[in-house]
């Protein structure tokens, strides 16, 4: 570090006055080199060795920094000579003595700075008041110290003139005067007193004294000259006079010529009567406000803001005023105004407690005009602590009140909803300062950032904005009225956008302010606010504002309405808001050129945070308002679903209802909101308990409106319920009509909450960890019939939850979405949930077609399809490929279930067998569902088909088996649909009258390039030695549609449909023909307990008898037409395989049994337990093979593999899986077994065809030829070997200890009932095996419950015949025994009827006193059920004797098991009152037989008499009370409800 040149120096105070920043650098830079030398004395201590040597060093830097600065300011004056004597001008002694100065003042402001920067010593105060110097001080300092007293005292050279120490003493510190021994120690404390008194001098002694009786005159001229500002124009102008209505002489504003007059007449008074300036400004103040309280004791009705802005009369002295105070210091003004608020907030004013309005418009006017700062006045003002202590309160008070709501007090006399508790706002807070001058602030138009000012202070921060929001929102909480007022500047402020982007309907025919009788004044003569503040709003949006800066204009405005719900007070304002949003995003779609939704990433965070907070939030608060629910909805439903479910899921992220209270997340949700949802749930718990069936429709409503403003809190209740309750389904979907769109779409986001859309959420199984839980099977049913009721309602967002789900591997949910295909898809025919009960009709339905299936289904009752439902549903799972990829993930499913289990918490075998089967059932209707082209409309572009969609979005078969790991049969199972599709098309080509095949279709022909390919990588190598590719691709390419036609149940079903349409069409018609029926119809209503409008109303066509006769009518052509395209197809298939059968085992190098072995490997049986339709298929087309007598197909070989692949496949195969194996093993079993008992069967259809050979071990396969097959008598051992061995397998199973053994064993063996077994002694093996399993200590109920029905069967069975070779003394003796059973029972049964004979007459003789005949009381009741009269509507009274109808006490013959149960209903009396039946329900039950078929005099045959038994034994009793006990009623349904029957004898 070394000294600045003296050049440096030089130039910079060459350019002193110019410039002064290098010169102070110089200093700065000569005083570090002098401080810095204890670094530098250092070093020459160390190398001399010597203190004092050091020492010396730092006074030779200190002497020569002094010199050097001094010197630098002497040649300032030296070079102004020189530059006289060069002859320029001469400055005057006083610009030298300038420039000198200014370099001395520099200099000793650079010491003073320096002398503040470094560790300055502390003055310490002892007793006496004397301060001492601190010894403790930095060398640093020491040496600036130094310093100082080197530049005051005169050096040894004279001729350097050094810094005046009277500069030093104006600038620096006493105790830096000093240390540098400028002053000595009493010096030091004389001067510090001197500076005390002049001090106090300055700032606490007040000159003058009794101002108001000294200066009275003035100031009262003074206040003269305040009221009569107005004059001075005619003090200008004397010619001039004051004319009071103002003509063009008189200025309405001041020019500039008054208010300089104005002024110097105010000073002069001031200077000349010397008065107190704060208090002249006072006096002005007070002329101030009272002009503005006189202006509005004029105008007392008008608001602030239109009174400033016609101030007529006011005008020119207000203005005056305002000039005037210009005079004084502007936070003078601010403290003044102050202390009249604090006078006003103390009472000091007696006559008026409150501070007056007029103060407030003055404060306005003047922070308006700048002459007053709000943060400055803001701490004379009532404190903010009371907002916040009365905001406490407020929100103490109001919670309080929530949590009562709802609640009865059992302790009380009246109930907590009859004393509501009323929430006024705190008086205090009503009069509070910072209020009404904020609202003042708002009313006169002040822009919101200067009004908010009023709630800023040290205390919080001056430009911390949140706590200034949170002290307007609580404002807007204690004081309402700030809140509407809040609603009308966004009202105002959004006026010019609504005038741009909506078009107002009806504006034309609105009046005009002016028309409507209101002047407005659109002149600013007489206003007293600024020029830029007239025609301005608290919040003004220009009418180009764009989306996002029109919600961050609006944000913090509508903070403090949205959280004090004022917005419930303005529902024009949300309208127009969400009108307003809903032009914006409309534009933004139109930009983007979509045509449904935004895309999200052109939504910014900020507008749906907007959205969220203000618009969603807020409709809480309008209840019973379905047209702001549209309105919301408008703006909603331009958004993607996963928008508006994230808005609802914010909706209701703070809990709902009181658990909002509990809530800690920030920003809490108001309470105005949680009052609005306690309050809707207690009317929808009220509704939910008394809604029926009867009154739905009244309910319904009911349910509607409640739901507009909160359909969560409606919507998560009604769920509640119908989880535990199931019976509810029907009857809430019905309700759901009356709701809105706004809130079905909330029903599909709630739906999926309550699924667990949120996170894992509930257990979704049952305690027995096997059934999924009651709350999942109740979804999974109301699921499936919402969204079949409600098309429009999205659907998307569910299937995202499914798609997300199966991707985990979770598999408890699949019911959900089978339930949504079945019902909302109309597919419920397709699915096969139970194998066993599958009957033959419904089998052979199954092989025909669409149309068919649905028919045979449910033995004719065809399920409603809502048409809508299903496209809409399929087009939602055609949307980006969701469909196929549901299918993939399926596929995939099946294999994770089986062997991706955890070891922590493994799964019961029984659960994943049930998934395993859940999954592939899912898998079937699903892809039934894609691949069904009937729905397409008949205008749709063929590319638009649903067959087409389907393989655009589908991949190769040999991606599916390599790329995503899909077995060979699941990946030809997701194919099979394209590739009969592309079959079908080559069809209606050949016949010239079919469309082109797509070229979507085209990879999946059996003979593409990309198929054939695909086939090589599916099988090992060594396999195509056993099988060819045409048998492969052939097997897997047809369907059982494709390999038969069951023409026999298609022509049943055409007569069935034909006798419902002509049935239909009699009744449509009338007359004598439809009278039979009618009676039928109307007994049937009567026996119910239907009324006589309900027996009316049965028997009429009516509009949904005309729906059911057109559908009968399409079908029965439908079925006429499927007939005949599927023979047509099936001609086709034959004549293809009768010409490829050559080819179809040709070639191979392989035995005969190793083809078989290979082929029911790889194809046979991995489709075979893929579905019933899979198992028929794979059956015939074996039995196909064999009666083509395809070359090489050996069929006794294959089925002794059959045979010995049931022995394994019991053990490894799930309840489906058995299922279809019992269906293929009995389609099959059933021919073998009519080769067994029929030889000449046998002879026709197996010898000598290929299908008979077999194979001995170690021989090669021989030719084909009638000498090579086996005769009838082998076939028969092989027969009892297949026989025995199924046998062993099924014993083995039923006597397993395994759950699934047993099972799968009972599955097949109820399947293959008719066909096995047909020996007697397995038979009586199988009974024998199943008595264990049917006893009550069996732990496993199913079980149970399955054996006693086999057990059922297979005597059964054993009775008609079926076991062939039963021994004759074995089928005697069992006849034997069966009749002796019978009698012994029969003797049981009359030796019981005596025992009650006999009790009767001892109770009788008891009773009885032998005088007279006592008869027995007959607890019976005579009025018998009668069918209610009936006359039809087409016929005339004469013929209702035409109608069978029984006179009363007269009982109806039997019809049949029907209609005993209506035997007892009782015949209405004269009066039209009806009676009750006499037992409210006729089971089935012990004691209802009973009843029926034991007559008076003993034992009659069941059914004939109608005569019921009074008295009973004990016995009768005990069953017929433990009969009647065990009816469990689901539904309140008035028509099967009777009287309790008497316990009294």
């Amino acid at each position: 570090m070394s000294l600045p040149s003296v050049k440096a120096a030089s130039e910079a105070l060459r350019t002193l006055e110019q410039d002064g920043d290098e010169w102070q650098k110089v200093i700065l830079q000569a005083i570090e080199y002098a401080t810095s030398g204890n670094a530098a004395s250092g070093l020459v201590v160390a190398n001399a060795g010597s203190k004092d040597e050091g020492s010396n060093t730092t006074d030779n830097r200190v002497n020569e920094t002094a010199v050097y600065l001094l010197n630098a300011i002497n040649e300032l004056n030296s070079n102004q000579d020189n530059e006289i004597s060069n002859g320029d001008e001469s400055p005057s002694p006083a610009i030298k003595n300038a420039a000198r100065e200014l370099a001395e003042d520099l200099i000793v402001d650079a010491l003073w700075l320096m002398g503040t920067m470094l560790e300055s010593p502390k003055l310490d105060a002892d007793e006496s008041g004397k301060y001492e110097k601190d010894d403790n001080q930095s060398d640093p300092y020491k040496i600036l110290c130094k310093l100082t007293n080197a530049v005051v005292v005169h050096p040894k050279n004279e001729s350097i003139t050094s810094i005046p120490y009277q500069k030093l003493l104006a600038s620096l510190e006493p105790q830096h005067l000093h240390d540098s021994g400028i002053l000595n120690k009493q010096s030091l404390d004389l001067f510090i007193k001197k500076i005390r008194k002049l001090n106090t001098d300055m700032f606490y002694r007040q000159k003058k004294v009794n101002l108001m009786q000294e200066e009275s005159e003035g100031y009262a001229k003074f206040v003269r000259m305040l009221i009569n500002l107005p004059l001075l124009n005619n003090m200008l102008d004397p010619s001039s006079k004051v004319n009071q209505e103002g003509n063009e002489m008189k200025r309405k504003h001041p020019h500039e010529q008054m208010v300089q007059t104005a002024k110097l007449g105010i000073i002069e008074i001031i200077g000349t009567f010397d008065l107190d300036p704060n208090r002249c400004l006072d006096l002005t103040l007070d002329v101030l406000e009272g002009e503005i309280r006189q202006l509005l004791q004029a105008n007392a009705s008008v608001n602030a803001y239109d009174l400033l802005r016609n101030a007529k009369g006011h005008t020119l002295i207000v203005h005056l005023l305002l000039q005037v105070i210009q005079i004084f210091p502007a936070e003078n003004v601010s403290h003044l105004v102050g202390f009249k608020y604090v006078a006003y907030a103390n009472g000091v004013n007696v006559n008026k407690k409150e501070t007056p309005k007029s103060l407030y418009l003055t404060t306005a006017l003047l922070s308006a005009h700048g002459q007053l700062s709000l943060t400055a006045l803001q701490p004379h003002l009532s404190p903010l602590s009371d907002i916040e202590k009365g905001y406490d309160d407020w929100k103490q008070a109001y919670q309080n009140k929530i949590k009562k709501m709802g609640v009865v007090s059992l302790n009380s006399s009246k109930s907590t909803a009859d004393v509501e508790e009323e929430i006024d706002p705190i008086q205090s807070i009503q009069q509070h300062q910072i209020v009404q001058l904020f609202i003042t602030l708002l009313d006169v138009g002040a822009d919101w950032n200067l009004a908010c000012e009023v709630f800023q202070s040290k205390k919080i921060g001056e430009d911390d904005e949140k706590n200034v929001n949170d002290f307007v929102v609580k404002c807007c909480c204690v004081y309402p009225p700030l809140g509407l007022k809040l609603c009308d500047i966004v009202k105002s402020a959004i006026k010019p956008l609504l005038s741009i982007q909506i078009d107002n309907i009806g504006s034309k025919m609105c009046l005009v302010e002016e028309e409507a009788g209101e002047v407005v004044n659109t002149t600013r003569d007489y206003s007293l606010l600024p020029f830029e503040w007239d025609n301005k709003d608290v919040m003004t949006l220009s009418a180009d504002s764009t989306f996002l800066g029109f919600c961050q204009g609006v944000e913090a405005i509508m903070e403090p309405i949205i959280i004090s719900g004022s917005m419930a007070s303005n529902p024009v304002l949300y309208c127009n808001l969400c009108r307003l949003v809903h032009a914006m995003l409309s534009a933004q779609l139109h930009k983007e050129g979509s045509k449904t939704e935004v895309s999200i990433a052109n939504i910014d965070d900020k507008v749906l945070e907007f959205i969220e907070r203000v618009l969603v939030a807020s409709l809480s608060l309008f209840p019973f308002n379905p047209a702001i629910a549209s309105d919301l909805w408008s703006v909603l439903s331009l958004l993607p679903y996963h928008l508006r479910y994230a808005l609802y899921a914010a909706w209701r992220k703070h809990g709902l209802e009181k658990a909002a209270l509990r809530s800690t997340i920030v920003p809490q949700k108001s309470l105005a909101q949680i009052e609005s949802e306690v309050t809707t749930g207690m009317s929808i718990k009220y509704l939910l308990k008394r809604m029926s069936k009867d009154n739905i429709k009244d309910m319904g409503r009911q349910v509607s409106k409640v739901a507009h403003n909160n359909p969560l809190v409606v919507f998560t209740l009604i769920l509640n319920q119908i989880e535990s309750y199931d019976n509810l389904i029907l009857m809430m979907v019905e309700t759901f009509k009356f709701m809105g769109v706004l809130s079905l779409d909330v029903m599909g986001y709630c739906l999926l909450v309550s699924l667990g859309g949120e996170g894992e959420g509930r257990n979704k199984l049952k305690d027995d960890g096997v059934n999924p839980a009651q709350w999942l099977s109740s979804l999974e049913t109301f699921t499936g019939a919402f969204y079949k009721r409600f098309t429009d309602v999205e659907l998307r967002g569910l299937l995202a939850y499914f798609t997300r789900r199966l991707h985990e591997g979770h598999t408890l949910e699949l019911g959900v979405l089978s339930s949504l295909v079945k019902m909302a898809g109309g597919y419920g025919f397709v699915d096969s949930e139970s194998t066993v009960s599958l009957s033959t009709v419904q089998l052979e339905g199954r092989c025909g077609s669409l149309a068919l299936r649905r028919e045979t289904s449910d033995f004719g009752i065809v399920e409603k399809v809502n048409l809508r439902s299903s496209r809409r549903l399929r087009a939602s799972l055609q949307e980006d490929a969701c469909g196929v990829v549901f299918l993939i993930l399926l596929a995939q499913l099946r294999g994770k279930v089986l062997f991706n289990e955890s070891r922590d918490s493994p799964k019961q075998i029984k659960l994943i067998g049930n998934l395993y089967d859940k999954c592939h059932r899912t898998l079937n209707i699903l892809l039934h569902f894609l691949s069904d082209g009937s729905q397409d409309l008949t205008d749709m572009p063929q590319d638009n088909g649903a067959i087409v969609v389907y393989a655009k979005a589908m991949p190769k078969l040999g991606d599916l088996v390599k790329n995503f790991n899909i077995a060979n049969a699941d990946a030809w199972n997701l194919c099979r649909p394209l590739i009969r599709a592309s079959i079908f098309v080559e069809e209606d080509q050949s016949g010239k009258n079919g469309p082109a095949m797509s070229e979507h279709l085209m990879p999946f022909h059996p003979t593409s390039p990309s198929m054939e390919i695909s086939y090589q990588t599916m099988l090992p190598v060594e396999s195509w030695n056993h099988i060819t590719q045409l048998l492969f691709s052939r097997f897997y390419s047809y369907a059982i549609y494709d390999l038969t036609c069951p023409e026999e149940t298609y022509l049943i079903e055409i007569g069935r449909v034909k006798r419902e349409i002509d049935r239909l069409e009699i009744l449509q018609k009338g007359g004598r023909d439809a009278i039979g029926m009618q009676a039928s119809m109307a007994s049937a209503v009567a026996a119910a307990g239907g009324t006589e409008q309900a027996i009316r109303e049965a028997t009429a066509f009516t509009k949904e008898h005309a729906i059911d006769l057109e559908r009968l009518k399409s079908t029965e052509a439908m079925l006429r037409s499927d007939m005949q395209r599927q023979k047509t197809h099936y001609g086709h298939v034959m004549k293809r395989l009768e010409a490829e059968k050559f080819d179809f085992l040709v070639n191979l190098t392989a035995e005969i049994p190793d083809t078989s072995s290979v082929f029911f490997t790889t194809c046979i049986y991995p489709r075979s337990l893929l579905s019933p339709e899979d198992a028929i298929y794979c059956a015939r087309f074996i039995m196909l093979l064999h009666k083509m007598e395809t070359p090489g197909f050996s069929t006794l070989q294959l089925i002794d593999v059959i045979v010995s692949a049931v022995v394994g496949a019991l053990y490894s195969i799930t309840e489906n899986e058995a299922g279809c194996f019992g269906i293929f093993l009995n389609e099959v079993w059933n021919v073998v077994t009519g080769w067994r008992y029929d030889q000449n069967l046998y002879e026709t259809e197996v010898s000598g065809k290929p299908g008979g050979i077999w194979t001995r071990a170690n021989s090669k396969a021989p030719a084909v030829g009638a000498s090579e097959t086996i005769d009838h008598a082998e076939f028969v051992c092989h027969y009892n070997c297949w026989h025995a061995s199924l046998g062993v397998a099924f014993t083995g199973c039923l006597q397993s200890a395994e759950y699934m053994h047993t099972r799968t064993a009972l599955i097949i063996l109820s399947t293959i009932i008719d066909c096995f077994p047909t020996k007697s002694p397995l038979g009586e093996k199988l009974i024998s095996v199943l008595a264990p399993l049917q006893e009550d200590s069996n732990p496993m109920q199913d079980i149970k419950a399955m054996a006693q029905g086999y057990s059922s069967k297979i005597i059964k069975a054993r009775d008609t015949g079926t076991w062939k070779e039963e021994d004759e003394k074995a089928t005697k003796a069992r006849e034997e025994k069966d009749k002796k059973t019978q009698d012994d029972r029969k003797k049981n049964v009359e030796k019981r009827l005596q025992e009650m004979a006999k009790d009767m007459e001892a109770s009788t003789k008891q009773v009885g006193d032998g005088n007279h005949e006592r008869k027995p009381i007959d607890r019976r009741d005579d009025r018998r059920a009668q069918p209610a009269r009936f006359t039809p509507p087409l016929s005339k009274a004469s013929s209702v004797d035409n109608v069978s109808s029984q006179p009363r006490g007269e009982t109806a013959p039997s019809r049949g098991r029907d209609q005993r149960g209506n035997r007892e209903q009782k015949q209405p009396e004269r009066g039209g009152r009806r009676e009750e039946p006499r037992v409210s329900e006729r089971g089935t039950g012990p004691s209802d037989r009973r009843e029926r078929d034991v007559p008076e005099g003993g034992r009659g045959k069941r059914g004939r008499s109608p005569v019921v038994i009074a008295d009973r034994g004990r016995g009768d009793n005990r069953d017929r009370d433990r009969g009647d006990s065990k009816r469990v009623r689901r539904d309140n349904s008035p028509s099967r409800r009777g009287p309790r029957r008497s316990s009294r004898r």
